[in-house]
């Protein structure tokens, strides 16, 4: 009797759920990501296991309960009824204000004739990630200096993978100025690039569109700041542009300084001269002042004066003339004693502090020494200028002093060889030498002079008492 009881048993269950064990389904990918608004697709297969006598008519698809704000629907391979073996593919729309998350949608495989849900059935849990972060984009060292290499990180939500394409462009320009990918994108990974640097400052943007591998498109932008100078650049003026001065004078200008960027303040800038004539030097002081000198022996003409300076691989000139005329300098203009020889500026080191005020931080003087030159009386004529006219510029006063005993000497000579009655004692060599005779405006009537020594001697007077010449021939 309980023999007969578990056979019974065993046949209606099995009458009941015989395809349980001949019948199966799959479902391919197991998980899909999209957007608000997005559609994805499954693919499902339902299958016979193994070789059997047992024959569905008809395995219909579902989805159990249904997920709100989600539509399903399903396209098979075969015609209704739809008896296995067949593909199946799943529809899943998401409505625009579905929330963002993660779903599970339950996909069941219902026999005809069998109840349901009951054993007969196959379920199957399908997961559905709706993102709706986008891409998440961050620059951490914004802002950033010019030129300094642009780090970014970015990441997509969990299930949100696909392929995924970053650039950079400059509003309101159009222009891509960087741009990387498609490549790969797992959601829920950290991923990093960095891009090349940009001179020029500004506001930039970084934006990423990453196609869903289950369809759809999110995407994602960030702002980051370049701020800091420009491209390094910088001019130099001479001020005035001419200058006249007479040959000894020294001619002033001004030098002046402006960078691309005040940032860039303080960068030494290597200042050359060229242009100088004979006799001429220059002189650049820490505050900006350029002198340039002339001498004597300066030919008078105009002279083309350029300044050349160059910083960080920059170089940039400035010119200007100095007019050089001939004759005496005034009174009130610089003298500058210099010997005859051309001076050339090796170089100086120059700084601004801001893009108008000049100054110096390292000075070389450039002017030769000034030579030191004899200064005679006016007995002795103009010394200075004769010197400067014998070639090598060279005269001790050694060589004039022995002029001037060579003819005292013949003088006293002559006196003492001199003719005629004195008329009263000689003075002796070592008295008072004979002054220069006045001019004839201021010449005594009762007075002459020697026609020989020059002495001063009575009007009447026929010898000199000096020399003992006869004052009548």
């Amino acid at each position: 009797m309980f023999l007969a009881v578990l056979l019974m048993l065993a046949y209606f269950f099995g009458a009941v759920t015989p395809e349980v064990h001949a019948w199966n389904m799959s479902v391919n990918p197991m998980s899909r990501t999209t957007v608000p608004g997005g559609t994805v697709t499954y693919a499902i297969s339902v299958f016979y296991e193994a070789p059997t006598d047992m024959f569905l008519p008809s395995v219909v698809l579902l989805i159990s309960p249904p997920e709100p704000q989600v539509t399903v629907t399903f396209t098979y391979s075969n015609p209704a009824p739809h008896p296995p073996p067949y593909s199946a593919t799943m529809t899943v729309h998401v409505d625009n204000l579905k929330p963002p998350g993660e779903y599970k949608l339950y996909l069941w495989a219902n026999p005809s004739g069998t109840p349901f849900p009951g054993p007969g059935n196959i379920e199957i849990d399908v997961r559905l990630v709706v993102a709706g972060g986008g891409v998440h984009i961050n620059v951490p060292h914004s802002p950033l200096s010019v030129n300094q290499p642009v780090y970014i990180e970015y990441y997509t939500d969990p299930g949100a993978d696909g392929m995924i394409t970053l650039m950079i462009t400059r509003p309101p320009l159009l222009a891509i100025f960087w741009t990387k990918g498609p490549e790969p994108i797992t959601g829920g990974l950290l991923y990093d690039v960095t891009a090349p640097g940009f001179d020029t400052p500004g506001t930039y943007h970084v934006g990423a569109t990453v196609e869903l591998s289950g369809g759809g498109t999110i995407s994602g932008q960030v702002t980051f700041q370049v701020v800091g100078a420009a491209v390094f650049d910088f001019t130099i003026e001479l001020s005035p542009g001419s200058r006249s001065v007479s040959q000894g004078e020294t001619a002033h200008y001004r030098v002046m300084l402006t960078y691309s960027d005040p940032s860039y303040s303080g960068t030494i800038v290597n200042i050359q001269a060229t242009g100088l004539g004979p006799g001429m030097g220059w002189d650049l002081t820490q505050s900006g002042d350029l002198s340039i000198s002339t001498n004597s022996i300066t030919p008078p003409r105009t002279y083309t004066i350029t300044l050349t300076g160059s910083a960080n691989g920059v170089q940039h000139q400035a010119t200007g003339t100095l007019i050089v005329t001939a004759g005496e300098p005034s009174t009130t203009a610089t003298q500058t004693t210099m010997s005859p020889t051309t001076v050339t500026q090796t170089s100086i080191s120059l700084t601004t502090i801001t893009q108008t005020t000049f100054s110096a931080t390292t000075v070389i003087k450039t002017s030769v020494p000034p030579t030191t030159q004899a200064t005679t009386s006016k007995q002795t004529g103009q010394v200075e200028d004769f010197i400067n006219t014998i070639p090598g510029g060279i005269m001790t006063l050694a060589g004039v002093a022995a002029v001037i005993i060579l003819a005292a000497a013949a003088i006293l000579l002559f006196r003492r060889r001199g003719a005629g009655p004195p008329t009263a004692a000689p003075t002796p060599p070592s008295a008072a030498p004979a002054a220069a005779p006045p001019t004839p405006s201021a010449q005594p009537l009762s007075v002459k002079y020697c026609i020989s020594c020059g002495a001063q001697i009575p009007r009447s007077a026929k010898f000199c008492p000096e020399c003992r010449a006869n004052q009548t021939e």
